[in-house]
């Protein structure tokens, strides 16, 4: 039941929670307390959001975590207890919140990261053919592999090595997933192909690994994703229909994987290229730029949400605006001399005409007809109530 309940998780989250709990269990112990939080009486609630309110303390002042991570691991405590078979620790713990939005105040703001531009990819591209000291099967891996991740806007997990994790085996991308079409046939090879298709197995919203497919279609641009799937294979075909095919895509010549901090050592240089300190870029800039690129020639938000896998309006966060886009709308709106529409005044309502020539009186509504039928409850009342004194000041007379 446990195990089950466990996959409902995406693999990060399992991991994040596991750490968590495991925080919060040593916590405990070291207070020599239970892990578990089962006060029944309104003193004992009270203490284990308390307790709730120490562990988020400590996480923020005394390890200087961010709310992010501190949120995290309380999700982590609700899930175990969950499993468990017990109440929801943190439900109507409103000091708890309150405490972790104080938590928020006291840090300083996270910087956002910056996206990785087209003209970045294209100082990179560059880069790679001729002053980064990589021979021509290696600067084709890595030029792939961050290609990969702009195009198709990919999470680090699903192309990446990660330090931590190793491989996310569960939704890398191996080189059985990718696949060459040429005026929508399936083709062998890349060479002479103008699309490529992925299969993304699952990630962290695709909690049923039902997987999605993702294309894109050959360009005269300098940094095309085909053609940079065309020299990775021309490299590389048994990793692609081959031997190799069911092992991770990214990895370099001699079979070591592309980590994340190897994309990010090369992406620094490509932003400090166009002037953005290295620091304001990461792994994850790549998603960044890539769903802002996207957003700015479609200006479709629901397609970047759509092609991001995006569960929910987070992608907002994503999204950098460009100059660009507002060109000539300030001269729109300062020539928007158009004629504003008017409403209809309402029409008063007239009694029909069998009510007119009835002598009645139109049917009342609402309050009206209520009041008709208090008067008539009333007059119906026995004599004697009808008798009853009234009070001007709620007890000071009686009924007779």
């Amino acid at each position: 039941k446990m195990e089950a309940m466990m996959q409902r998780l995406s693999e990060g989250t399992r991991q994040g929670y596991a750490a968590g709990w495991r925080q919060w269990v040593l916590f405990r112990q070291l207070q020599d307390k239970s892990p578990f939080l089962e006060g029944k009486t309104r003193a004992e609630k009270k203490r284990d959001e308390d307790d709730l309110m120490d562990f988020t303390i400590f996480l923020a002042r005394i390890m200087g975590r961010q709310d992010g991570t501190v949120k995290q691991r309380l999700f982590a405590i609700r899930y175990a207890h969950l499993v468990e078979g017990l109440p929801d620790p943190l439900a109507h713990r409103a000091r708890l919140w309150a405490a972790i939005n104080g938590i928020k105040r006291w840090q300083s703001s996270t910087r956002r990261k910056k996206p990785i531009t087209p003209r970045m990819l294209l100082w990179l591209r560059s880069y790679l053919g001729s002053a980064a000291g990589l021979g021509t099967a290696d600067a084709a891996a890595i030029w792939f592999a961050v290609a990969l991740g702009f195009f198709f806007l990919l999470r680090a997990s699903e192309y990446l090595f990660q330090e931590a994790r190793s491989w996310s085996w569960e939704r890398v991308l191996h080189g059985e997933d990718l696949a060459a079409r040429l005026r929508n046939a399936d083709q062998a090879t890349f060479r002479g192909a103008d699309e490529i298709v992925i299969y993304i197995k699952g990630s962290k919203t695709d909690q049923y690994n039902v997987g999605m497919v993702r294309n894109h279609f050959r360009s005269d641009s300098a940094i095309d994703i085909v053609q940079a799937a065309e020299e990775y294979e021309h490299h590389f075909p048994h990793r692609l229909r081959g031997a190799e095919q069911h092992l991770p895509i990214c990895r370099w010549a001699d079979g070591r994987p592309i980590k994340r901090e190897d994309v990010q050592h090369y992406l620094a240089l490509a932003a400090i290229s166009q002037g953005v300190p290295a620091e304001e870029v990461g792994s994850h800039s790549l998603r960044i730029g890539g769903a802002t690129a996207m957003y700015h020639v479609t200006q479709d938000l629901q397609q970047v949400r759509r092609y991001g896998r995006w569960a929910s309006d987070a992608f907002h966060g994503y999204l950098w605006e460009s100059h660009e886009q507002v060109k000539g709308l300030a001269a729109k709106m300062a020539d928007d001399f158009g004629e504003l529409t008017k409403p209809q005044k309402p029409r008063r309502r007239e009694a029909s005409p069998a009510a007119v020539q009835s002598g009645g009186t139109p049917p009342m509504h609402g309050e009206h007809l209520w009041g008709v039928r208090i008067n008539s409850d009333r007059e119906a009342e026995k004599p004697e109530l009808a008798e009853a004194t009234e009070s001007t000041d709620f007890g000071s007379k009686t009924m007779k």
